[in-house]
């Protein structure tokens, strides 16, 4: 091969890298772009959230109680109050469910 070929075969090696390079250039530019929109998004709906987080901290609310200390005997009972109560409801949706 003469020099011309060989000078020629780079020259179209250095467009070909050119031109991939260029291709990502553009695709990581695009991505990036999208990115930085995404995340103005979040951080207007962060800064909506935030706002709100702290509206909501603004009202107290008392704790739940603990029943660690109530007396076995009274917990009991209400627990079974409870399941009863449950379960006279489910008998009485069923028996709505029931055609006659």
């Amino acid at each position: 091969m003469t020099w011309w070929a060989w000078t020629l075969v780079f020259v179209v090696l250095v467009l070909g890298a050119a031109l991939v390079g260029f291709l990502q250039l553009r695709t990581l530019w695009r991505k990036t772009s999208a990115l930085l929109t995404e995340l103005g998004t979040a951080a207007g709906q962060l800064e909506h959230l935030s706002d709100r987080l702290a509206e909501l901290e603004r009202v107290t609310v008392p704790p739940p109680a603990s029943a660690v200390f109530d007396d076995p005997a009274v917990l009991r009972r209400k627990r079974d109050r409870d399941i009863a109560d449950r379960v006279r409801r489910g008998r009485a949706a069923a028996r709505r469910r029931t055609p006659r």
